[in-house]
């Protein structure tokens, strides 16, 4: 089973670039919350993702998508927009808490949704984690393809092999390495 890796990042540094060209087969996800994110910043990350021909996909945001010629878009959980629906040219990447929420995300026409949060993390409590027994018996009736997000570090990583998924995302595995 080969893995696949979606990194979101907001920035890049020699660090970081080195640490993603460890990986054979990453995405990169823009994410920024601003509504006009830096054009520095965005072109330097989309210049990185060509050059390493690595799918680059934008957090939220058809219409910068659209405008710089992402592969893709990433829809959070809290997004229920369906402007992306207009355009097939894009894949989409949804991410869901539960059930409810996957199946918004499957009238949104996500190719993949990640389940989110996997492991402990500083942005969820240890009552919200679902865990790798959870997912899977969570998961095991989805008709799409499924990633795991949250808390994916160097510690837990030998974890994965327990899930039923080859699609992982996160931040802290590319920058604490």
């Amino acid at each position: 089973m080969k893995n696949k890796y979606y990194y979101f990042c907001k920035t890049l540094n020699d660090k970081i670039k080195k640490n993603i060209l460890k990986f054979s087969d990453i995405s990169i996800i823009f994410y920024n919350s601003l509504p006009n994110p830096s054009s520095q910043e965005l072109n330097q990350i989309s210049s990185f993702c060509k050059k390493n021909n690595m799918p680059f996909y934008v957090y939220n945001n058809y219409q910068l998508a659209v405008k710089i010629k992402a592969q893709g878009i990433y829809l959070d959980s809290r997004n229920r927009n369906f402007n992306h629906l207009f355009s097939n040219k894009l894949k989409i990447i949804g991410s869901a808490h539960n059930q409810m929420e996957y199946f918004n995300k499957l009238k949104q026409g996500c190719d993949l949704i990640m389940l989110s949060p996997i492991f402990s993390n500083v942005k969820y409590s240890k009552n919200k984690v679902i865990g790798p027994i959870r997912f899977n018996l969570i998961t095991s009736h989805w008709k799409t393809k499924v990633g795991v997000l949250g808390g994916l570090k160097q510690e837990n990583i030998k974890r994965l092999d327990f899930l039923n998924s080859e699609n992982f995302g996160g931040i802290s595995f590319i920058e604490n390495q």
